[in-house]
């Protein structure tokens, strides 16, 4: 929903995703153990046009969702919750096609390069449950720190450089 209404010529979108990001953490802020919450958050920081997009964030969010939906899945006792869930359109389908689609967006920041060096800790942090994923991401930093110590040109920087990323 979020890039929908952004790409529809809102000029001010800055302004439109504040008032989003009010509406959805209060909601958030006021059940924070909600999976419908909690996938509203990952929606909303996953959001492209979003000037406060954080996919390390998005995808913490929604792995939070996903485990807590899983155990509920998994009590056969909580039935309720689950069909009030699927009456949302949440469902293990849903949550798994806005991971791959995190995923996907990832690996365009990566492309793009769009994470900054000191965002890639926390990026190889929260993407460690993926092997692809989080080799691509240390490829990535080790690049970055490459073209860095490129920049300085230094026998100390080319050394620390080898001593950091020895692989």
């Amino acid at each position: 929903i979020y890039a929908v209404a952004a790409g529809e010529g809102d000029t001010n979108y800055i302004d439109y995703y504040q008032k989003e990001y009010n509406k959805v953490f209060k909601e958030y802020a006021n059940n924070p153990t909600s999976i419908a919450n909690m996938l509203e958050m990952s929606e909303f920081y996953s959001a492209e046009n979003n000037p406060m997009r954080n996919l390390a964030l998005a995808m913490q969010y929604l792995l939070d969702a996903e485990e807590k939906y899983l155990a509920l899945v998994n009590d056969n006792s909580r039935y309720k919750e689950v069909n009030k869930l699927i009456k949302q359109k949440i469902t293990v389908a849903s949550i798994r096609k806005l991971k791959t689609r995190i995923i996907d967006d990832l690996y365009k920041c990566i492309d793009s390069e769009k994470i900054l060096f000191h965002q890639c800790d926390d990026y190889i942090e929260v993407f460690a449950f993926s092997n692809q994923v989080l080799e691509a991401l240390k490829h990535y930093k080790a690049e970055l720190a490459y073209r860095k110590t490129e920049e300085l040109n230094t026998i100390e920087a080319y050394l620390e450089f080898v001593g950091s990323y020895a692989n």
